[in-house]
């Protein structure tokens, strides 16, 4: 009696094991978002590709010496041009004012000397390089001090100082090949982003 007792026990204690949690079924309305959530991560994928044109813009630019560092999970973008000269970007911040320049991306260029003062450029990736504004920061000052004096506007600068400008800047590898990369650049790190949100999203609806 006994031993029967005891098997009786084991195929208990092994039913209990074998018997898991079971998964609620999704709601209809939380099945209908995941769903249009896979179909965009799909969709999105597909133009996740690097395109041929960009391939060839990032191999240039890497022949220059120069280097691109993106962190996953972030849309902000830093291109080191040389070792005192780098421009960056959030690939969200686009322009949206001037139907001309609509959809170029707003970059920033540092140009810092030996001892730690920096030129700032605010300039628009259109065709082009635009220039919008160009600050000046001692060593001492941080970049993002809002008390700090940022320039005149550079379109009532002197037409032959803001032309000097432009040709500083040139010189320094800041010119229409670098303003391409930089849309197009934009352009793929949106769509990683997205597609990584897209997939987060997803895994938190489905659990």
């Amino acid at each position: 009696m006994a031993a029967a007792l005891r098997r009786v026990g084991r195929v208990g204690a092994v039913a209990r094991v074998s018997v898991g949690r079971a998964r609620r079924p999704l709601s209809a309305s939380t099945s209908a978002l995941s769903s249009i959530l896979s179909e965009e991560v799909s969709g999105e994928k597909e133009n996740l590709a690097v395109e041929e044109r960009l391939e060839k813009s990032i191999a240039t630019l890497k022949s220059r010496g120069a280097t691109i560092r993106h962190k996953a999970g972030s849309g902000r973008v830093e291109i080191a041009l040389s070792e005192r000269v780098s421009a960056s970007f959030d690939c969200r911040d686009v322009a949206t004012e001037d139907d001309e320049t609509e959809g170029s991306i707003e970059f920033d260029v540092k140009v810092e000397n030996a001892t730690g003062d920096r030129l700032i450029f605010e300039c628009l990736a259109s065709d082009g390089v635009q220039i919008d504004g160009v600050a000046y920061y001692p060593r001492q000052v941080d970049d993002d001090d809002k008390d700090a004096y940022d320039g005149p506007k550079f379109d009532e600068l002197d037409p032959r100082l803001q032309a000097a400008f432009y040709s500083y800047l040139d010189e320094r590898g800041v010119d229409p090949d670098l303003c391409a990369l930089i849309n197009m650049y934009a352009t793929h790190v949106e769509t990683s982003e997205y597609v990584n949100w897209l997939e987060s999203v997803k895994a938190f609806v489905d659990g």
